[in-house]
């Protein structure tokens, strides 16, 4: 097995709820989905070492790591950053 295809996001290893990780990993995934038309119009040819087009791998890395956290893709769309603070906190 690949060792690019052993990668996994550590939701499993560190023991914690699953609505706990999605809410941690969702701003990741956004990003990740945000990137991925760029990732597969510059990064999609065949990589020899991994045997595999690298886009195509990380968007099924994606729907893969929606589909354990039980996230519909579509959800992104809704997803907004917290508002950051003003001023210095006390």
């Amino acid at each position: 097995m690949n060792s690019i295809k052993s990668q996994r996001l550590p939701n499993k290893r560190l023991g914690r709820g699953a609505s706990s990780v999605a809410f941690q990993l969702k701003p990741l995934l956004v990003a990740l989905d945000e990137l991925m038309p760029w990732l597969k119009q510059w990064h999609n040819a065949l990589d020899p070492e991994f045997g595999e087009r690298l886009g195509d791998y990380y968007e099924g890395f994606l729907l893969e790591e929606l589909r354990q956290l039980e996230l519909a893709r579509d959800e992104r769309l809704a997803w907004k950053p917290a508002a950051a603070r003003r001023g210095r906190g006390r």
